[in-house]
């Protein structure tokens, strides 16, 4: 290999491992975790004066960066009254998990219940999930 063949292969060479580092792991800490949580199956029944909303929660990582949940809390009563929670629910890369048993349950014919987990995704943001659900006998709204 002559001299001028010999630099121009290092220059390539170099060229390319800036190039791989700019946009490997330097840029992959920009990425943010396409997060969301889903409510299905609900089932409203009505027992001892007691509204029931039963319902299934799903939380689902749709792009390559997974996420750890840390707190949650719901808020209830005309949101004056709040649980919150120390939760470690795993989410990996372009995974799912679903917890099928939550039940929300009020003495009023009408309520506003919000949802809450806060987490960090795997590049170091952290976020806010969030749903509400508008309560009205058999009624329910969730957005």
């Amino acid at each position: 290999m002559g001299p001028n063949l010999m630099k121009t292969s290092c220059f390539w060479i170099l060229t390319f491992g800036l190039i791989w580092s700019a946009s490997g792991p330097a840029a992959a800490a920009d990425k943010v975790a396409d997060f969301v949580m889903e409510i299905d199956r609900l089932k409203y029944e009505f027992v001892d004066g007691m509204h029931k909303y039963h319902h299934a929660r799903r939380y689902v990582v749709r792009n390559d960066v997974g996420v750890t949940l840390t707190k949650g809390r719901i808020c209830y009563v005309e949101q004056k009254k709040c649980l919150s929670a120390v939760v470690k629910y795993r989410i990996d890369a372009g995974k799912s998990l679903t917890q099928p048993r939550h039940l929300v349950s009020t003495k009023l014919d009408e309520e506003t219940v919000t949802v809450e987990y806060w987490g960090k995704d795997d590049t170091g943001h952290e976020f806010l999930a969030k749903k509400t659900f508008l309560l009205k006998g058999d009624s329910v709204t969730i957005q």
